[in-house]
């Protein structure tokens, strides 16, 4: 299918908007703001947490933004250098960008 220019301008924005979506959780998840990382989901998002690769089902499924607070919270008590050094905590947060980031009602 060929883009008109309103459709080429339009995807480049959706892009951006999803990087910078992206990268506004990721500086959130860095400086340990719960707040701010709440803020980016909807008020009826359902957040999904995969802490094992092998289960094809979540380990934890929170459901409304309200209730994200002890989730984000709660990796603020991990030692920052740890988080991404010890692979239990670094696998499951990237777990987390894979599949919760596109579908958990996120703010655009």
């Amino acid at each position: 299918m060929t883009m008109n220019i309103e459709q080429k301008l339009q995807q480049l924005e959706d892009r951006i908007a999803i990087r910078e979506l992206i990268d506004q959780y990721t500086y959130c998840a860095d400086t340990r703001d719960a707040q701010g990382q709440m803020a980016i989901f909807t008020e009826d998002t359902n957040f999904e947490v995969y802490m094992d690769e092998k289960l094809p089902a979540p380990t934890q499924v929170v459901t409304g933004r309200k209730n994200l607070f002890p989730v984000f919270d709660d990796l603020n008590h991990i030692p920052f250098n740890d988080a991404f050094q010890r692979s239990e905590y670094s696998s499951s947060w990237m777990r987390i960008g894979q599949v919760v980031l596109p579908t958990a009602g996120l703010i655009i």
